[in-house]
């Protein structure tokens, strides 16, 4: 979370800065997008690092019979030119992980050792919705080529069910909750993501994206309109 503070008046500063400079410079080649332009598109994204860290506590604590589940984050996007190089973007992500397992513990009560077994089930459901720029180079001036760099931020919010037969166990409390030290329970959600685009036959696009907040990596089709 804290790379992202860094990254991001940085960003900021590249989408004002080409903005002031493109309108003294001139160029032959011709942009895949243009001013006016709208692209929507659907993408995949991974790794799911909450099912991730989750398998990781269960080889920790050598849990034997434990199960994970979840599927790769999912997102939604729209962008609009407002300028031959920089767009206004709307997107959601969506991202899901769960497991159960059975845990026993070994207690010594009494003089004597006394096993306590218990179950537990979680899943939980994180919900991202953003709304940033994007900055589109065009120097490189690659056919059907257009690589990117933007920077968005927005709300987060989560949703999750847990079940156990100790009374004593809450989700919120254990390690895997939180990921890489990133409170999931945060409202608050950026992104900062750089990658490219191809254009291809009847405006169809796709995307490669590589990022800090939502999916690390992700793969786009889109539409131009």
């Amino acid at each position: 979370m804290k790379t992202t503070f860094y990254i991001l008046p940085f960003v900021m500063f590249l989408f004002f800065n080409s903005s002031l400079a493109q309108d003294f410079e001139e160029s032959t080649y011709v942009s895949p997008l243009k001013k006016g332009d709208a692209v929507i598109g659907v993408s995949v994204g991974y790794p799911n690092w909450g099912k991730y860290f989750l398998n990781r506590e269960f080889n920790d604590f050598d849990v034997v019979n434990g199960v994970t589940r979840g599927f790769a984050p999912l997102g939604i996007s729209g962008e609009f030119m407002i300028s031959k190089d920089i767009s206004l973007t709307l997107s959601g992500f969506v991202n899901r992980y769960g497991g159960t397992w059975t845990s026993t513990k070994e207690m010594f009560i009494n003089n004597q050792w006394v096993s306590e077994t218990h179950d537990y089930d979680f899943d939980l459901t994180r919900f991202r919705f953003l709304v940033g720029m994007m900055y589109n180079i065009s120097d490189f001036e690659i056919d059907n080529f257009l690589f990117h760099i933007g920077a968005a931020v927005g709300a987060s919010e989560i949703r999750f069910k847990e079940s156990s037969t100790n009374p004593n166990w809450r989700l919120r409390d254990q390690n895997y909750f939180a990921i890489e030290n990133e409170d999931l329970e945060l409202p608050i959600a950026f992104r900062v993501n750089v990658g490219f685009r191809y254009f291809f036959k009847n405006n169809m696009v796709f995307t490669f994206d590589a990022a800090l907040g939502g999916p690390s990596l992700s793969l786009g089709l889109g539409y131009k309109f």
